[in-house]
């Protein structure tokens, strides 16, 4: 008997490509859903407190500018990841410049 997790179907998988697709696609399921209607959605945003007063929002809704961009990066340790990409902030520090032109 091979040792792996049983799948849907009752069939034991062990190979790790498998396995792998296996485990995205209970995930994927897990958070997902093909019957959320916008009734639905209503109902749970009534049960969700407002916390944030208008002029907040406002603020937090208003578009970046190119210079908070820089002050954010600058501010940032030099070899903190910026992202999933995995490039550290010091690769943007020193080509600031070259990266504003794109």
């Amino acid at each position: 008997m091979s040792k792996g997790p049983l799948v849907e179907n009752e069939l034991w998988k062990d190979d790790s490509m498998d396995i792998s697709a296996m485990v995205e696609h209970y995930f994927s399921a897990i958070f997902c859903t093909s019957r959320l209607t916008n009734t639905a959605m209503e109902r749970v945003f009534e049960c969700v407190q407002l916390c944030i007063a208008l002029e907040k929002s406002v603020f937090l809704d208003a578009k970046f500018t190119p210079d908070e961009v820089k002050h954010a990066v600058f501010d940032m340790t030099p070899t903190k990841a910026l992202g999933l990409d995995g490039f550290p902030a010091l690769i943007f520090i020193k080509n600031i410049g070259q990266l504003w032109e794109i």
